[in-house]
């Protein structure tokens, strides 16, 4: 199933996760995007500190944060059971993510 965002309508927001074969299927992990202008370090902070009790309170687990100040934008990476867990959290605590999607994480070790 697909559906488009207003904010992008030229990017899909895919409405499930991507299974691999072999892949537990209890959690997965789910790549957010947003906008954010340029902001203070401490701000910066302040907005990772939300994004960490909000998945808290919605007992999912916010991975990492990774700003990208060139192009405003932010990218979080959450673990949860379903995509529609993470963009409910977002829309529940106004977090402001624009697309979210199944992600994939690898290391060089290959975990």
């Amino acid at each position: 199933m697909r559906a488009t965002t207003d904010s992008f309508p030229h990017r899909p927001l895919y409405l499930g996760p991507v299974n691999l074969p072999g892949q537990p299927q209890s959690t997965e992990c789910f790549l957010a995007e947003r906008y954010l202008p340029a902001l203070t370090p401490e701000a910066l902070m302040s907005q990772v500190n939300r994004v960490g009790r909000a998945a808290r309170a919605m007992s999912i687990r916010h991975i990492q944060t990774i700003y990208v100040p060139a192009d405003e934008t932010c990218f979080s990476l959450f673990e949860a059971d379903s995509l529609e867990q993470v963009t409910e959290t977002s829309n529940r605590f106004k977090l402001g993510y624009r697309r979210v999607v199944a992600a994939i994480t690898l290391s060089e070790d290959g975990s």
